[in-house]
């Protein structure tokens, strides 16, 4: 055979070996397998949700009492339009005066009103001042939602036997469109909070001393 020939049958034999090793080598090493992560736990949430403690007794306190000089109001959705007060009570207790309005009908929390300090406390209708003796400071809770009295006895004028505690007297304005102002007058204007009881249904003022 002729040597140029046989070196081309060398290099093509040389060349085929090579494809084959590359072949080889190709298939013969496998590609490492992805990794995967761990996803992290997701993050909680503590929520903490506030509750105001209501007296289970009359007499009992609010714990804790929000009291501020402020006024304040409130308007319930489902507010009634009929009701007559039927007593006002008051009490000197541990840390705070009470007030305690009293209404015929109705559940806790279904009463409008609002409640501030006064400087010049008149009467409605006919605009007279109203004067309680000793008090420096007057502190005027307005109820809506009253119905003119129908031969029930009615609270008016200043109340006797009202005056306990820091609170000189409570004067009861009476019902004048479908409204009535109770004037509680005190010898310093002092913290207050407003609150409904039930089982009968009630208007607390809770006055710090």
């Amino acid at each position: 055979m002729p040597e140029s020939g046989m070196r081309m049958n060398v290099a093509v034999c040389a060349a085929a070996v090579a494809l084959v090793l590359s072949g080889c080598g190709s298939y013969g090493t496998p590609e490492p397998s992805p990794t995967t992560t761990p996803m992290a736990p997701a993050p909680t949430t503590t929520v903490t949700v506030e509750t105001t403690v209501y007296p289970t007794d009359e007499n009992d306190p609010v714990s804790p009492a929000p009291y501020a000089t402020a006024s304040t109001s409130a308007a319930p959705a489902g507010a009634l339009s009929d009701l007559l007060i039927t007593d006002v009570r008051t009490g000197a207790h541990d840390g705070f005066d009470r007030v305690v309005i009293e209404f015929d009908a109705g559940a806790s929390n279904s009463v409008a009103w609002s409640a501030g300090y006064v400087t010049d406390p008149r009467a409605q209708g006919s605009g007279l001042p109203i004067v309680i003796p000793g008090a420096s400071a007057v502190l005027g809770v307005t109820v809506h939602g009253l119905r003119i009295p129908n031969g029930e006895t009615v609270l008016s004028g200043l109340l006797d036997g009202s005056a306990h505690g820091g609170i000189r007297g409570v004067y009861l304005d009476p019902v004048f469109e479908g409204i009535s102002v109770i004037n509680i007058g005190l010898d310093a204007q002092r913290g207050f909070y407003v609150f409904g009881m039930e089982a009968p249904n009630r208007l607390v003022i809770d006055i710090q001393s």
